[in-house]
């Protein structure tokens, strides 16, 4: 790779396409291989990110968003990502404090509602994580992750015919049969 002539734009689509195909190592050396290039670009340092992070390197992803964040504080992608990966590290208050940043920057943004629930999730606070998992599928009605996780702090807390009528709308839109009546 070294000294490879292909060119920084390149390199990036070749990063995204690797990432996209579950190839985490390849994925990685393109978006170095960007960065070589262009250490600024905080898009392939934060694709960079979800690599090394889908690899388990955490610390290493963490060490990306972080030096994105100090480059573009106001990037809610890389406020969320860092959030995503505090959040696998087991470190809830920093998480929480990346995904309200992503929120402050980007209120509309359904990933950073549906993240910052599954940490209050995560702490059993099922009422609180409800109320992000709703605010994210008021921005995006068809949001799979918010209505699952949403069906199941309702049955959680004891909200049984709610969490049933989720999880048959998640059903329904997961097979695009919305009558219910699609059956082997």
């Amino acid at each position: 790779v070294e000294g490879d002539p292909l060119r920084t734009d390149t390199w990036f689509h070749l990063g995204k396409a690797e990432l996209l195909g579950d190839n985490f190592e390849r994925s990685v050396a393109a978006f170095e291989c960007v960065l070589k290039q262009d250490p600024g670009n905080v898009e392939a340092r934060n694709n960079l990110s979800i690599a090394l992070r889908k690899l388990g390197r955490l610390k290493d992803a963490r060490f990306h968003l972080r030096k994105n964040v100090n480059v573009d504080p106001k990037n809610p992608a890389t406020q969320t990502n860092l959030g995503i990966t505090e959040t696998e590290l087991n470190n809830f208050a920093a998480a929480k404090i990346a995904f309200k940043m992503a929120l402050s920057i980007a209120p509309h943004y359904a990933d950073a509602h549906y993240n910052i629930g599954n940490v209050y999730l995560a702490e059993l606070d099922y009422q609180v994580a409800a109320e992000y998992y709703l605010q994210a599928l008021d921005i995006a009605a068809d949001h799979k992750p918010s209505l699952y996780h949403l069906a199941l702090c309702r049955q959680k807390q004891n909200l049984y015919d709610e969490a049933l009528g989720l999880i048959n709308c998640l059903i329904a839109i997961c097979e695009g049969d919305v009558t219910g009546t699609n059956q082997a």
